[in-house]
């Protein structure tokens, strides 16, 4: 018995390029996207602990927590700050 030929594909037919451009673009979103993401929570979240660090260090020199107007500044440098704020403890 001989053996089998496999799959023939037609690489010059526009429709197999496209397809398999597709499946390779939605590969890479399919991945990059949630690594990207979570990258940059895990920046947010380090951000977020110096923020809290710079606050108690405030504290312990002056026996008041940051003012509003310095917060609303620090945020404004760092718009991500405003969703991790929301949730924080």
């Amino acid at each position: 018995m001989a053996p089998r030929a496999g799959l023939e594909i037609d690489w010059s037919d526009p429709d197999t390029l496209i397809g398999v451009a597709g499946g390779v673009l939605g590969l890479l979103v399919g991945i990059g996207a949630p690594l990207f993401y979570i990258s940059r929570d895990e920046k947010d979240e380090q951000k977020l602990e110096e923020l809290r660090e710079l606050n108690r260090q405030t504290f312990k020199e002056t026996g008041e927590y940051l003012t509003e107007v310095r917060l609303t500044a620090i945020y404004a440098v760092w718009p991500p700050f405003s969703s991790l704020i929301a949730r924080s403890p």
